[in-house]
């Protein structure tokens, strides 16, 4: 069965025929139709069988909450105060009429409603061959049961999104998922130190992405990891864009840093062998950190007892 449309609301109604308890998986074929769009999913030119990627969020709210998640505000409830770091500049006296430029790092605060997250599902799509060695893009494969129901639902409607159609499969299983698979989330910079003059150069067009007024908060989170001298720096690709992983293989840390402000720097301990091939949630999940540095003012002196020798 395909299905085209823009988003559809009610799974059964497509799903009907399906036994519960069955493996399905959802694709698109014909993958010269979207030559324009794979790449901007994440996928390489030549689609090799065993892509895997979790696809960038920039082709509506279906991708921006499968890679970012979402919240649950609580308007019922009292405000909280949040604080995030911001750049604060004053002028001083410095004697002989003469006036001083100054600058700190500071907290500002605000009230707002409550807020829950609701973690992101981090669906990757992969290329794969259906039962005619034909390309397709497919999902993981998942049983037909109510309790995987919503997540279902969101995989229909993120291929509606990208692809403005969807196929649900059911046969051939086998031969469609058991290929060899090859990451794209990540791309690994030249193992070595890197000056932060050459990695700013690198990372200028990824920061350019955040708001103005953050570039330079970002900027400087970079820059105070960066000076520790990691054995290596990995960008986040695709669904992963704007987020960077330091590694200090030789203290057995590796630093997760985002463009988002009001975040916090997540300190790894595993290696980065095994931290490559885990998916976007099982990366942020709270069990994997070893250290969780909040954006707020007292960052800088947590990351110095973490990473300073």
């Amino acid at each position: 069965m395909i299905i085209k449309k823009k988003r559809i609301l009610n799974l059964e109604a497509y799903l009907n025929t399906i036994i519960l308890g069955s493996k399905i998986v959802f694709s698109v074929s014909e993958l010269q139709r979207f030559e324009e769009v794979l790449p901007r999913v994440g996928f390489t030119m030549t689609l090799e069988t065993g892509e895997l990627v979790l696809p960038a969020p920039i082709f509506g709210a279906r991708s921006r909450f499968n890679a970012s998640g979402s919240h649950l505000v609580h308007r019922n409830l009292p405000k909280e105060e949040v604080c995030h770091l911001v750049e604060w500049h004053w002028k001083q006296w410095a004697g002989g009429g003469q006036l001083e430029e100054k600058s700190d790092w500071r907290d500002r605060c605000r009230k707002r409603y409550p807020r829950t997250p609701i973690p992101a599902p981090s669906v990757e799509l992969q290329i794969a061959n259906n039962s005619q060695g034909k390309k397709i893009v497919i999902s993981p494969a998942l049983e037909y049961t109510l309790k995987n129901r919503s997540l279902l639902l969101h995989i229909i409607n993120l291929f509606l999104e990208i692809f403005g159609e969807c196929e649900i499969l059911q046969e051939n299983l086998e031969a469609i998922i058991k290929v060899p698979l090859k990451r794209l989330n990540w791309t690994i910079l030249r193992t070595g130190r890197y000056p932060w003059n050459q990695l700013q150069q690198v990372v200028h067009g990824i920061i350019e992405r955040a708001p103005l007024g953050n570039q330079t908060l970002i900027n400087n989170r970079l820059a105070t990891i960066n000076q520790y001298e990691p054995s290596f720096v990995a960008i986040g690709q695709a669904g992963f864009s704007g987020y960077f992983v330091f590694g200090f293989p030789a203290k057995k840390l590796y630093v997760l840093e985002s463009l988002a402000c009001n975040n916090a720097t997540y300190i790894l301990d595993k290696d980065w062998e095994n931290l490559s091939r885990l998916t976007k949630a099982e990366i942020l999940d709270a069990s994997l950190h070893k250290e969780r540095v909040i954006h707020r003012r007292g960052w800088h002196t947590k990351v110095q007892k973490l990473l300073a020798p």
